[in-house]
């Protein structure tokens, strides 16, 4: 997708994009402590229902079961730098066929829904709080990159980080492969800081500058806590705002990890945000579901 097309979307109707992964994967039967990218493609058919499911409950752009798929995280599952590559393709494809499956029952009018493939964060630090380089880095997010470009994505979404640095080396990383649209998101405390202490004014300006093409908050909190971190972002850029909380404020139940926030609630507080204007890109993290 070229980014002008990309654009244009954004300009016409506010861009619905989907719910969690891993959430959603582990109330379908994946255990703790395992690899969720190699049991996602161990259970394709789950994968495959979980796109599709949210694709028909009318998300414009769904991301890749891609989150981890660096070689940093995968290593310590023990697959490879050598097949990186071929998970991020395998798990592209299958988002793409879940994709193609819905097109026949899509109305004239809807646009046909996106893929972005999905970049998270590799759990190292970048020096000097770090062991990690910007080049190495760098390339170990080119490697999944051309995984992904070889699935079929149609653009890229950055996911769930916590340091300016490594967003920035991320969508480098994209900008050296291709020119395909790239949504960036980073999570931000209660004070409004990334881990690495990052505010949502600095993110802006850099991000904007570095060729992103739209920037916001993901993860972090429910949708009314992320609201002041959105405005700030919002008044240092141009560029449009993305908003995807989590389903409220998680709490721990017989060992489980609950979100307590339905729907209905989830909606009427994220709403305000695209009446207002002030978010052109919606969508959920950790404990929503195609429902949401």
């Amino acid at each position: 997708m070229l980014r002008k097309d990309f654009q244009a979307i954004l300009s016409r109707a506010p861009v619905l994009l989907d719910g969690a992964t891993g959430t959603y994967l582990q109330s379908h039967g994946m255990p703790k402590g395992v690899c969720p990218e190699q049991w996602a493609l161990d259970h394709r058919d789950i994968l495959f229902e979980m796109h599709r499911s949210y694709y028909l409950a009318g998300t414009d752009v769904a991301v890749t079961c891609t989150f981890g798929a660096n070689a940093e995280k995968l290593g310590h599952f023990g697959i490879g730098a050598d097949q990186v590559g071929a998970v991020n393709r395998d798990l592209a494809r299958i988002a793409v066929e879940a994709r193609d499956s819905v097109l026949s029952s899509m109305g004239p009018e809807r646009p046909s829904p996106l893929v972005s493939g999905d970049l998270g964060p590799t759990g190292r630090f970048l020096a000097p709080a770090g062991d990690l380089g910007v080049e190495e880095l760098v390339a170990m997010y080119r490697s999944q990159v051309r995984g992904l470009l070889d699935g079929g994505v149609d653009l890229f979404s950055i996911e769930t980080m916590m340091d300016l640095g490594q967003t920035r080396a991320a969508l480098r990383a994209i900008r050296l492969e291709c020119d395909l649209p790239v949504i960036a998101t980073l999570t931000f405390d209660a004070a409004g800081k990334t881990l690495a202490g990052n505010g949502p004014l600095e993110c802006a300006i850099a991000l904007e500058a570095a060729g992103a093409d739209a920037i916001g908050a993901n993860c972090s909190t429910g949708p009314k806590d992320m609201g002041r971190v959105l405005a700030v972002l919002a008044g240092h850029t141009a560029l449009p705002i993305v908003c995807k909380p989590n389903a409220g404020l998680p709490r721990i139940e017989e060992g489980q990890t609950v979100f307590d926030m339905g729907p209905d609630a989830f909606t009427a507080d994220i709403l305000p945000f695209v009446q207002s204007g002030l978010c052109r890109l919606i969508g959920g993290c950790c404990g929503t579901t195609p429902v949401h």
